[in-house]
C-alpha cells in the first residue's frame, strides 16, 4: 500500500500535457502554412498570366518596330522634285517631318512594348518557379499533417492508458486502506492502537 500511495503519476501527466500542447502548436503552424499554401497559389496563378501577356506586347513591339522602320524610309525618301522653281519643296518638307515624327513615335512605342513583354515574360517565369516552391510547401505539410495524425494517435492511447493505470492504483489503493474490501477491520495492530485511544485496553494478567 505504502508503494501505491508512493506512485506519482503527475511527472507522467506533466509529459502527456506538453507533448499535447506541441501538438496543438504542430496543428496550429501547419494551419498557417496552408494559408501561405494557398496564398502562393494564387500570386503564382497571377505571376503566370505574364506569358501569355507577354505575348501580344511582343507582337505589338515588331509591327511597332516594323513601322517605325518603314516611317523612317519614307521620311528619307522624301525629297523635292527637281524643277526650275521646286513647286513641292514645302510638302514635301513638311511629309518628312511628319514622317519622322511618326518614326520616332512608333519607336517609343516598340521599346515601350518591348519593355512590357520581357518584364510579363519574367513574371511568367517568376509565377512557375513559386508554383514550384508552393508545392514543395504542399508536400511538406502534407507530411507534417500526417505526423500530427499518427503522433496524436499515440498520445491519445498513452493518456487513456495513463487514466487507466491511475484508475487501477487508486483502486488498489482504496482496497488496501482500512476499511477497504480487502482489509475491512485494518490490521491488528491498528485495533490495538484504536482500543487504547478508546480505553477499551485489557490489562494483562501475571499469573
Amino acid at each position: 500500500m505504502k508503494k501505491i500511495n508512493e506512485e506519482d503519476f503527475a511527472e507522467d501527466q506533466e509529459g502527456l500535457d506538453e507533448t499535447k500542447e506541441k501538438l496543438e502548436g504542430y496543428q496550429e503552424a501547419n494551419g498557417e502554412a496552408l494559408g501561405v499554401a494557398d496564398g502562393g497559389t494564387k500570386v503564382s496563378e497571377f505571376l503566370k498570366d505574364g506569358t501569355w501577356l507577354g505575348v501580344p506586347a511582343a507582337v505589338n513591339a515588331l509591327f511597332y518596330t516594323i513601322g517605325a522602320g518603314l516611317a523612317g524610309a519614307a521620311a528619307a525618301g522624301c525629297v523635292p522634285k527637281l524643277a526650275p522653281f521646286f513647286p513641292d519643296a514645302i510638302s514635301s518638307g513638311l511629309a518628312k517631318v511628319l514622317l519622322g515624327v511618326a518614326a520616332g513615335l512608333m519607336g517609343m512605342a516598340a521599346y515601350t512594348f518591348g519593355d512590357k513583354a520581357k518584364k510579363e515574360f519574367e513574371c511568367g517565369s517568376t509565377g512557375s518557379d513559386m508554383q514550384g516552391h508552393v508545392s514543395t510547401l504542399n508536400d511538406m505539410i502534407v507530411q507534417q499533417q500526417q505526423y500530427i495524425e499518427t503522433t496524436t494517435e499515440d498520445y491519445d492511447e498513452s493518456d487513456e492508458k495513463a487514466g487507466e493505470d491511475r484508475e487501477k492504483g487508486q483502486e488498489a489503493a482504496d482496497k488496501l486502506a482500512p476499511g477497504g474490501s480487502k482489509n475491512p477491520n485494518g490490521t491488528d495492530k491498528d485495533k490495538d492502537k484504536d482500543d487504547d485511544k478508546n480505553g477499551n485496553s485489557q490489562p494483562s494478567v501475571v499469573m
